[in-house]
């Protein structure tokens, strides 16, 4: 009995010791041991660069969620379109994803980050213009499939931006920052599209949808040209004007995140990824969080108005939503910085939507049933996290843009699913998220369990010495990488 109680301690002595050295934000490299030089920098880079990701995130949202809008406001009947056909039209933007991945894997290793970046916005703000001429169900597809192609790289170069310039320890926030440009596109999009509907419907024959494709597409080309010109896409960009002190922080950052770019694509780094069993668990566990996304998304103002609103009431309802999705991304946020749990917080906030899908689908009031609509986005936060969770535990370059890219992968296919689900039946769709949100849950433990167990097992292995972050090895090489839990 007693050597039983002994070996538990042990293991929760390692748990413990694991938790700080691998999910602990209170390291070496955090940000209490920061140079006053260096909270310059950190605030620099900030200041130059998160703004313009705003700028991008938010617009990319709005184009693709414009649809929500439109099918409240004349969509259906200038373009002859039943339920069904709204359900493909909304999902074939994710097959432009899936097609573009191949490709734009290799580009994102030879292109210049803010050249090609701001050449894939200004084309998809020219398809989004376009939008506002379609007059038919293939039109409407094919400028859907044209959206999804050219928007389809603009995660992955973001992800590997943010993943380059920011320390493991800082990258929760910064990926949260992403989520809540989302979250704040939803509800500012959700006021302007109201304006629009308010001052521009039937203005000039044209129905309000029609106004809101060119008016966002406008700002889009024009935000691509922004982008080509002044994004910072390196650690050393000219646009930083870096100072002699602060070339010396940024190679200090460097080692702790350990990216730094290369064109060399690296085989044996894709067929690592693709063999470790957390590389897939992660990817279902996206899979089914953008299901639900992809189906709330597409159906918001439906839902909603299918609740006794009106057109244009359904349409203010949803400012709520995005105002709750960036609150739950900040309560993240917080909550994996202070407990230094990444994974758990993901579970945390997992559990929250699915507490509001059960809402959803059980409550019988109207107000109960909004209440779990606005709950359902934490989901949000959750996909923050698992993005997180790839920029503080994978590293080599083409293994972490391997990574990333089956992220926007698997996010792409459960956001083409997830519509088309909700297509006959929103209870059927609803049953199929919570199911999801259950073995989402449960993959995040495993995944958690697994790093967790090769922490303990490197704990004798590591150097005294830092590894060299030129050498571009894998987590996996480098017995001196600590996965942050």
């Amino acid at each position: 009995m007693d050597t039983k109680v002994e070996h538990t301690k042990n293991e929760i002595v390692m748990d413990e010791e694991a938790n700080r050295e691998g999910s602990s934000f209170r390291s070496e490299d955090d940000d209490f041991h920061y140079s006053d030089e260096e909270k310059r920098l950190v605030r620099k880079i900030s200041w130059t660069l998160l703004p313009l990701i705003w700028c991008i995130v938010f617009v990319q949202f709005v184009d693709k969620s414009i649809m929500s809008v439109a099918a409240v406001t004349g969509l259906f009947e200038d373009t002859h379109i039943n339920k069904s056909q709204y359900s493909w039209a909304s999902s074939v933007i994710y097959l432009g994803y899936l097609v573009y991945q191949v490709p734009n894997n290799i580009l994102i290793q030879r292109l210049p980050h803010a050249k090609y970046l701001g050449v894939l916005i200004f084309l998809w703000g020219v398809v989004v213009a376009a939008t506002c001429v379609v007059d038919s169900f293939q039109q409407l597809m094919g400028v859907r499939f044209l959206l999804g192609l050219f928007e389809a790289g603009t995660n992955p170069i973001l992800y590997i931006i943010l993943n380059a310039l920011y320390r493991r320890s800082e990258q929760s926030s910064v990926f949260g920052f992403i989520l809540i440009s989302s979250g704040s596109g939803s509800s500012i999009g959700a006021a302007i599209g109201y304006g629009i509907v308010q001052t521009l419907d039937y203005k000039n024959g044209w129905r309000a949808w029609r106004w809101s494709y060119l008016i966002f597409g406008i700002c889009t080309t024009v935000l691509g040209v922004i982008v080509f010109f002044l994004l910072i896409d390196t650690p050393t960009s000219k646009l930083l004007r870096l100072t002699e002190t602060e070339q010396a922080i940024v190679k200090k950052r460097t080692e702790d995140n350990k990216v730094i770019k290369s064109k060399t694509i690296k085989k044996e780094q894709i067929w690592e990824a693709f063999k470790e069993a957390r590389f897939w668990c992660l990817n279902l566990a996206v899979l089914f969080n953008a299901m639900e996304n992809g189906g709330m998304l597409s159906y918001a103002v439906i839902l909603v108005q299918g609740l006794g609103f009106n057109s244009q009431e359904a349409i203010l309802l949803n400012i709520p939503s995005g105002m709750a999705s960036v609150l739950f991304i900040c309560i993240a946020i917080y909550l994996a910085r202070r407990s230094n749990q990444t994974i758990y917080t993901s579970i945390g906030m997992t559990g929250v939507s699915l507490i509001g899908l059960i809402v959803l689908m059980a409550n019988e009031s109207n107000g109960g049933k909004l209440a779990g609509y606005y709950l359902t986005w934490a989901l949000t936060a959750a996909q923050a996290m698992m993005i997180t969770i790839i920029g503080n535990n994978v590293s080599g370059y083409t293994k972490k843009v391997t990574y990333n890219s089956g992220l926007v992968v698997f996010n792409t296919l459960g956001n083409f699913i997830g519509p088309l689900v909700m297509a006959n039946s929103f209870m059927v769709g609803l049953i199929v998220y919570i199911v999801g949100s259950v073995i989402s849950a449960i993959l995040l433990l495993y995944i958690r369990w697994n790093m967790l167990h090769i922490n303990n097992q490197r704990k004798d292995q590591r150097l005294g010495e830092k590894t060299d972050p030129s050498l571009d090895y894998t987590d996996r090489q480098d017995v001196n990488f600590v996965y942050r839990l």
